[in-house]
């Protein structure tokens, strides 16, 4: 089969989008699907709405989850299973993909952060936050949220203390 890019509803789908639609097609939902990024948002099989974020990556699911986030599989890897050590050394080398890869690490965090205050879980929220600031003090977002989550709760000492 070939793929080339066409033309529909006046925007362009390239091959590597298609690429994403046959692979999902082939599968048939018989083995988890993941990809380093969310399918394109254009899809005509609705890929993206279809998407949970499982750590630094995205699981292709016939019935997502509320939210888009495997919560305790996605809080797991942040805080078991992921090696963070080196990123808030300013010595370590970085090159285009490994900044996308440290960049994608706190988006994503940042994101299972949200889930967890989503599901009121503000326990682990508040867990998470802590941890990857220790990890990762230069992603400036999560310390953000903590801080107004701490302010929510009253506390304002300690939302000051990290700001």
């Amino acid at each position: 089969m070939f793929l080339m890019p066409s033309l529909e509803e006046n925007r362009w789908i390239t091959v590597p989008q298609m690429l994403v639609d046959e692979i999902a097609l082939e599968n048939r939902w018989r083995v988890p699907i993941y990809f380093t990024a969310p399918p394109y948002g254009d899809s005509p099989l609705k890929l993206r709405e279809r998407a949970v974020s499982v750590g630094l990556a995205y699981r292709l699911e016939r019935d997502p989850v509320a939210g888009g986030v495997d919560v305790d599989k996605s809080y797991e890897l942040f805080t078991k299973t992921f090696m963070q050590d080196g990123y808030s050394d300013s010595r370590v080398y970085r090159d285009e993909n490994s900044t996308s890869v440290v960049v994608t690490y706190g988006y994503n965090a940042s994101n299972l952060f949200d889930e967890l205050l989503r599901k009121n879980d503000t326990t682990r929220a508040l867990e998470l936050a802590e941890y990857m600031i220790s990890k990762y003090p230069e992603y400036w977002q999560l310390p953000l949220q903590e801080a107004a989550l701490l302010d929510q709760r009253g506390d304002s000492a300690k939302s000051e203390h990290i700001m």
